[in-house]
C-alpha cells in the first residue's frame, strides 16, 4: 500500500487496537471490531500492542496454532501458487513465526483440524472455569 493509502486509513479508524505489515498488505482491527467477536486472528508483532491498546472488558488469551511447513506447503501448491510464492511465503512465515510459541498461553500443533478445534474447546472451558473459580473467591 502507498504511504497516503495507509495515512487515510489511520485517520478513517483512529481506534485502531492492533495492526500489522503482513505480506504487503496492512492488517488491523477497531475496538469495536474486538468487542463483536470472540477470536481475533493477529499476527505475533501485533500482540502487544493490542494487549496495550485494547480497554474493553474481554480477557485476551494468546492461542498459538501451528501447521507443519510441509502441510502449508503442500496446501499452497493444491489452490496453485507459483514455487517462488510459495517459497516467499514460507521464508517470511518463518521469520514472523519465529518466537511466536512464546507469545501464547496455549500453543497446539494442528495435525486434524476437528482434533485441534476440541483441544482449544476444552481449553477454553479451563479458562472460563478458572475465571469462575477466581470470581468466587473474591465473592467470599
Amino acid at each position: 500500500m502507498s504511504e497516503s493509502n495507509v495515512n487515510k486509513i489511520k485517520k478513517e479508524y483512529p481506534n485502531r487496537v492492533a495492526e500489522t505489515l503482513f505480506d504487503k498488505y496492512l492488517y488491523f482491527s477497531t475496538q469495536e471490531q474486538v468487542e463483536e467477536s470472540d477470536v481475533y486472528v493477529i499476527s505475533p508483532d501485533a500482540i502487544d500492542q493490542f494487549k496495550q491498546n485494547y480497554t474493553g472488558k474481554k480477557r485476551i488469551k494468546v492461542i498459538y496454532v501451528s501447521v507443519s511447513e510441509w502441510m502449508r506447503k503442500s496446501r499452497m501448491q493444491r489452490r496453485g501458487d507459483s514455487e517462488v510464492d510459495i517459497a516467499q511465503r514460507l521464508a517470511f512465515d518463518n521469520m514472523i513465526f519465529n518466537n511466536a510459541e512464546d507469545l501464547a498461553d496455549f500453543s497446539i500443533r494442528n495435525y486434524v483440524l476437528s482434533d485441534t478445534v476440541d483441544r482449544i474447546k476444552k481449553q477454553l472451558k479451563l479458562w472460563e472455569k478458572e475465571k469462575v473459580g477466581r470470581r468466587c473467591k473474591k465473592q467470599k
